[in-house]
């Protein structure tokens, strides 16, 4: 098996080359990296590898929040691994807060052991938080909406409340999408089969209003890439992502992980290859600690 991991990052180099490191003992990996044009430091402190290849500054994106710039580095990614010319099996989206919780040798395992089968989150179409999350693609939003001001928040619900209320939209309004109305929703982070990743990318590619439409939504990287996935042809080979985050009740982001959580991260690789979100200021302990645990396998 030969797996591309794509990295999408804004921080803390020396966590990025800790991360590619444990990725290189991984057989047949390819690591591709994203650096946010908003943080260009951080460019200079990745260190090269025989096996790592660096975004260049113009081919990268600068990212914000809530915004498309994040699906437009992740096709960048898709198109770079493609365009290498490496024949590979799984391509990998990661964040630079990533890491490994499971020797390599189990994920080879895991990835070898259903050939074919894509890692992704997709929301059932009756869940109530897809219901929810359908306004984020009805509407248009201008770029701005995404901040986090109490005034831009305000804005945002009169927004919402007065186009139809939170779980739906009055239907004169939803406008017309390239795609249809049958949007998916999952976890941002996912690992596909190159088939599969590269079948959205070409799909993208052969029409421009794809991403156009996406350009005035909300949170799209959160919809594109498994409303592509569940319209294509290898949708009925799928399981859940192979990445754990720790979430705590109504937090905007995902929680620290530490030391403190090594048993929990020895529970969940159980069923997961990877977690996050590690900040290496925090968790450089228990990053040492998984990398022994690798190193015993």
């Amino acid at each position: 098996m030969k797996t591309a991991f794509l990295i999408l990052c804004h921080r803390d180099p020396g966590q990025i080359n800790a991360l590619a490191e444990r990725l290189s003992l991984i057989r047949g990996s390819g690591i591709y990296i994203h650096v946010d044009l908003n943080h260009p430091e951080v460019r200079k402190g990745i260190l090269p590898r025989e096996n790592l290849r660096l975004i260049p500054e113009e081919r990268s994106f600068p990212i914000r929040w809530g915004g498309v710039d994040m699906v437009r580095a992740t096709l960048q990614l898709i198109r770079e691994a493609r365009d290498s010319g490496t024949d590979y099996d799984y391509l990998w989206l990661m964040s630079g807060q990533d890491y490994l919780i499971c020797p390599a040798e189990e994920i080879e395992r895991r990835l070898a052991s259903s050939p074919g089968t894509s890692y992704i989150d997709v929301i059932p179409a009756g869940d109530q938080r897809c219901r929810r999350y359908m306004k984020r693609c009805q509407l248009p939003y201008p770029s701005w909406i995404n901040g986090r001001s109490p005034a831009v928040k305000l804005v945002k619900y009169l927004y919402m409340f007065t186009t139809g209320g939170r779980d739906r939209t009055f239907a004169p309004l939803i406008r017309k999408s390239p795609v249809g109305q049958d949007f998916s929703f999952g976890s941002q982070w996912w690992t596909l089969t190159s088939r599969a990743a590269y079948d959205i990318l070409d799909r993208s590619d052969r029409d421009p209003q794809i991403l156009r439409f996406f350009e005035k939504s909300i949170i799209p990287d959160e919809c594109f890439f498994q409303t592509l996935f569940m319209q294509g042809p290898y949708k009925d080979r799928r399981m859940p992502h192979l990445t754990f985050v720790s979430w705590e009740p109504d937090a905007r982001s995902p929680r620290i992980l530490t030391e403190k959580d090594l048993d929990l991260l020895r529970e969940k690789s159980e069923h997961y290859c990877a977690a996050r979100k590690f900040d290496i200021s925090q968790s450089r302990s228990l990053m040492d600690l998984l990398d022994r645990q690798d190193l015993r396998a």
